[in-house]
């Protein structure tokens, strides 16, 4: 929701394979569709919280989402503030990540995701 992406692949999951050990990645299919053009659709392939447009989940219909997976809620909201709490210095590592084309990380999709942080919070 933060990020912005709606494309459909709201079951995608990422393992990690590391010594044996099989553990969820900690990001996966974060490219942010609503960044890049007004014609991208922003339906979701799963309802969260009953809503299936990316531009309209709140963190409320996250929190939601979850409780009825069977999650407790205080875990929920303890998890999502950590991670809202730590988005602005992960941007700002991104930003700044020496990547093989110099600039390659565009300050308009910086500011896009910063924006939409702020209005999730």
């Amino acid at each position: 929701m933060i990020v912005g992406n709606a494309d459909l692949h709201g079951m995608n999951v990422s393992l990690l394979h590391r010594d044996g050990v099989v553990s969820l990645a900690p990001c996966y299919d974060v490219m942010s569709t609503t960044a890049w053009s007004d014609d991208v659709s922003t339906g979701l392939g799963l309802l969260v919280g009953g809503a299936n447009d990316v531009n309209e989940v709140t963190m409320a219909d996250v929190v939601d989402e979850a409780v009825g997976w069977g999650l407790r809620m205080h875990a929920v909201e303890s998890t999502i503030d950590g991670l809202l709490d730590r988005m602005p210095e992960a941007l700002d590592e991104a930003a700044n990540i020496e990547l093989p084309q110099p600039g390659s990380f565009p300050e308009q999709l910086l500011q896009h995701i910063e924006g939409r942080l702020q209005r999730a919070r």
